[in-house]
């Protein structure tokens, strides 16, 4: 996916900003990624909306830095990409070219969705229901683990999210929970 950004347009588009100066050294990895981001919603509406994380890019012509797009899928699916963001112009305001990858690098399932899958079958397992669920973010091949924590009348449990299946066609990850002293407690796409 290809799009260029103008710097003038999107910097007065961010509340009257005016022309950044001919001088500047470098632009912000923070602004960088803002404005890649901003740039690729708007080329590419159907894309889904993430945040574009880079480092400094200096403001000089073909500078470029490796950029790294985080965007939510629906169910959970949590995608990486990695692009490229180059400077094309430094004359009257300048030009950044914004190129992401054609392969997503990395995808699972949001430690948050991941949690709240948790905490309802933990519902249906658990009298009195617990008072609070934590997964950090799953991603891998199959037999991938991730360690998520179930707070119950100040007990910690400790049941493994464990990668069973990877889709790389849809970027879905299928998962099964295994809990300690039993075998999984189900699965989910």
């Amino acid at each position: 996916m290809r799009s260029a950004l103008l710097l003038v347009a999107l910097l007065a588009g961010c509340g009257g900003a005016p022309e950044p100066p001919l001088d500047i050294d470098r632009l912000s990895g923070a602004e960088v990624g803002a404005m890649a981001e901003r740039e690729l919603e708007a080329a590419y509406p159907a894309m889904a909306p993430g945040i574009v994380t880079c480092p400094d890019l200096d403001w000089e012509l073909d500078a470029s830095v490796r950029c790294v797009q985080v965007a939510e899928l629906s169910e959970g699916r949590q995608v990486t990409i990695g692009g490229t963001v180059t400077v094309t112009d430094v004359t009257g305001g300048g030009r950044l070219h914004v190129e992401l990858d054609d392969a997503v690098a990395e995808f699972g399932v949001t430690g948050t969705y991941l949690g709240s899958d948790l905490e309802a079958r933990a519902r249906a397992r658990l009298d009195p229901d617990p008072t609070s669920v934590r997964c950090p973010y799953l991603s891998g091949p199959v037999g991938t683990t991730a360690r998520c924590r179930v707070v119950q009348q100040g007990r910690t449990v400790v049941v493994l999210a464990r990668i069973t299946a990877v889709d790389p066609e849809r970027h879905a990850t299928s998962y099964t929970f295994d809990w300690p002293g039993s075998g999984p407690a189900g699965s989910k796409d």
